[in-house]
C-alpha cells in the first residue's frame, strides 16, 4: 500500500509541476506576440510561424539566431506544415533560458 500512495505522491507532484510549466511557457509566448493555448495532457506546445517560412526554415532560424531547439511541424506530417512543436520535457532552467532568448529575439524583431 506504502507503494501505492508514494506513487500518487510523485504523479501529483509531476502533475503540479507540469502544469505550471505548461502555463508559464503559454503565458511568455502569447506575452510577445506568438499565438499559443495550453495543450490539456500533451507534453508539447504547439504554436504557428510567421507567414513567409517554412516549419522547417523557422526552426533554423530560432536555432541560428537565438540558439534555441524546436521541432519543425512538417516532421509530424503535411498537417503540420506551419506549426512548431515546443518541448514541456526540459528542466525549468532550460525552459527559463530558451523563454528569455526567444523574448530578446522577438523583440530584436
Amino acid at each position: 500500500m506504502r507503494c501505492i500512495e508514494n506513487v500518487a505522491t510523485r504523479l501529483s507532484r509531476y502533475l503540479i509541476e507540469s502544469r505550471k510549466r505548461r502555463d508559464k511557457v503559454v503565458s511568455v509566448l502569447n506575452r510577445i506576440g506568438v499565438p499559443a493555448a495550453a495543450p490539456k495532457g500533451a507534453l508539447y506546445i504547439w504554436t504557428p510561424i510567421p507567414d513567409g517560412y517554412t516549419s522547417a526554415e523557422f526552426a533554423q532560424k530560432l536555432l541560428d539566431e537565438a540558439n534555441v531547439v524546436v521541432t519543425p511541424g512538417n516532421g509530424y506530417g503535411p498537417a503540420g506544415e506551419g506549426y512548431i512543436r515546443l518541448s514541456l520535457t526540459i528542466s525549468d532552467d532550460q525552459i527559463d533560458e530558451g523563454l528569455r532568448r526567444l523574448s530578446q529575439m522577438r523583440g530584436a524583431g
